[in-house]
């Protein structure tokens, strides 16, 4: 008999050929020692030594070497180990060799059992210990088993599945870490609890169906499973832990349901094939909203596609900063706010879905999403930030009539061809429209007052207005009241071919369309009062005018040189008309002063 514990130092004979107990900690196993060189004992290999260990006696080789316990359980080649008596289950640790492929224990041991699979348990069957590490195939769990040990199945390689039936409601940790060909698990439908690391690593694993009572799923548990494409939440799952499924990389999609309240960091950083993701917040929980690399992690998948937002309240500054490769995004009702920089750069977006209770939109929460081609808004936003929509890529936007301000540079450098601006706005910042090849405007005032109309060139950074313009149109704002068209607003506009003014003007001032040369058609507002000096001077084209019959003054040289215009209704209210008004009108065959 020899006793191995701890290290110690062991001289076999050749010719020691009998049956020989060896005990680590006090566990007995059975094997014979076979011998076929000096150093190396065959089938049931323990240790080696060098050949300089030989000591060649009268005939019999004899070698020595130190080994320690530990040492000695992991080289043992045994398929089966014996247990009959043994009820220290500490030293049961030692037993970790990857050969060993089951577990027989007396039906006379006071302390342990085993299932007719090898599986070690307590005597009742109803607490599984461990697993042998070289268990091959199938395993079908006791019915009467209700626990593990944390690690009972870990580092079992040549596991392929495993059926669970009994009423165990709680994984432990790492129960099955590291089993890298397990390819199917079944769950009892009594588990609630997944522990940490449960499956991590476990490579083959293609699909895992959650019981529908699970609340818990932990820190690390599916990570590392590379087969597994899609998880599927019951209900019931409140807290799902940190990176529970990290570098699932074939993972494609992943929906977390509303029940969710917790959901850990990292939860899915290096799932590279993720393609659709969706979620009940952005953060840890509902209060503290975060951007997307606190679940995905620094790196995001180029893979990810779409992504619906089940959170309420906001989305978060640079939210989705730089997801080059996201085309949909789709926000629940309750999102009242996007936040600066939110979807900034994300240059694939082709679409975004808004919802009724939005109120604002951030500045540069779209910037640079160039594929985005168009948006629509309900009628509870009011706000939209600076460079908000900059660079993107619609041609035309439809905005409600509750929008209230409309910051800085919001669509300048888009392909927006057409705009109506609600009356409802007060406030309109520089350059909304700068680099855009507009051609339609519709708008309550341009400048930065509410009460008067300045030089278009303000909605296109005070630069040139472009060529491309066709048409305008002043409504007026529904909060400022009367206003006027400044001094030379749109002097020199040579492109533009057709004028509407409608809502609470009062003054159209000196210059204002001086030069306008393309010009062909002009409604004026039935509230205003005066034309100015020079309003429509060299205005080539404009073949006719209507004044209405609140106008009650025109200036000096307001239509000279209007070389096509034919016909003038003055209206009912006109007490002055300036000198040479109409000057060089040379097709002008009519005019209608009513009972001026």
């Amino acid at each position: 008999e020899l006793i191995v514990d701890g290290d110690i130092e062991i001289t076999f004979t050749a010719n020691d050929m009998a049956p020989a107990d060896v005990k680590a900690n006090g566990i007995a196993m059975q094997y014979e020692i076979a011998v076929t060189t000096p150093w190396e004992f065959k089938g049931t290999q323990i240790f080696r030594v060098s050949s300089e260990a030989l000591d060649v006696n009268g005939g019999n080789a004899t070698f020595t070497a130190t080994i320690s316990a530990a040492e000695l359980m992991n080289a043992i080649t045994l398929a089966d180990i014996s247990l009959p008596t043994v009820a220290d289950y500490d030293a049961l640790w030692n037993l970790q060799g990857e050969s060993i492929e089951k577990f027989i224990v007396a039906e006379s041991n006071p302390a342990f059992a085993s299932d007719e699979q090898g599986g070690l348990y307590n005597k009742d069957l109803t607490h599984l210990l461990k697993l042998p590490q070289g268990f091959r195939g199938a395993y079908y769990a006791p019915e009467q088993m209700a626990s593990a040990e944390s690690n009972a199945f870990e580092g079992c390689e040549g596991i392929e599945s495993v059926t669970i039936n009994s009423a165990i409601t709680t994984l432990p940790e790492a129960i099955f870490k590291g089993c890298i060909n397990l390819t199917e698990i079944v769950l009892p439908t009594a588990l609630t609890d997944i522990g940490n690391d449960a499956f991590n690593g476990c490579k083959a694993l293609e699909s895992v169906e959650i019981p529908e009572q699970v609340t818990r799923i932990g820190n690390g548990a599916f990570s590392s499973c590379e087969a597994i494409t899609e998880i599927e939440f019951p209900a019931s799952v409140v807290e799902i832990g940190d990176s529970a499924f990290k570098k699932c990389i074939g993972l494609t999609v992943f929906s977390v349901p509303a029940s969710v309240e917790t959901i850990g960091n990292t939860v899915i950083s290096g799932c590279t094939s993720l393609k659709e993701l969706t979620l009940p917040f952005m953060g840890e929980t509902s209060e503290q909203n975060a951007t997307i690399k606190y679940t995905l992690g620094e790196e995001i998948p180029e893979s990810l596609e779409r992504v619906v937002l089940l959170c309420e309240n906001y989305i978060s500054d640079e939210a989705f900063y730089g997801c080059k490769n996201i085309k949909e995004i789709i926000l629940n009702e309750g999102i009242k706010e996007i936040f600066s920089d939110a979807f900034y750069g994300c240059e694939s977006l082709e679409e975004i879905t808004f919802n009724s209770d939005l109120e604002s939109v951030g500045e540069n929460a779209f910037y640079g999403c160039t594929a985005l081609k168009s948006v629509s808004f309900n009628d509870s936003l009011t706000s939209i930030g600076e460079y908000a929509f900059f660079n993107c890529g619609f041609e035309e936007i439809e905005l409600p009539s509750s929008l209230e301000r409309v910051g800085q540079y919001a669509f300048a450098s888009t392909a927006i061809t057409k705009i109506d601006i609600p009356k409802s706005v007060w406030y309109i910042g520089v350059g909304i429209l700068n680099e855009c090849p507009i051609e339609e405007i519709s708008i309550p005032f341009i400048g930065n007052a509410s009460n008067v109309v300045e030089s278009p060139k303000y909605l296109f950074d005070n630069r040139i207005v472009p060529a491309s313009l066709k048409k305008i149109k002043i409504t007026g704002s529904s909060i400022a009241g009367h206003f006027s068209i400044r001094q030379s607003a749109f002097a020199n506009c040579r492109q533009l071919e057709e004028v509407e003014i409608t809502g609470d003007i009062t003054e159209i001032g000196a210059y204002a369309f001086e030069n306008c040369k393309s010009i062909t058609s002009v409604t004026i507002s039935p509230n205003a009062t005066s034309i100015g000096t020079y309003a429509f001077y060299y205005a080539d084209e404009l073949s006719g005018i209507v004044l209405p019959d609140t106008v009650e003054s025109i200036g000096n040289y307001a239509f000279a040189y209007c070389s096509a215009l034919d016909s003038v209704d003055l209206g009912d209210s006109v007490t002055t008309i300036g000198s040479s008004a109409f000057y060089n009108c040379t097709a002008l065959e009519r005019v209608d002063m009513g009972n001026s």
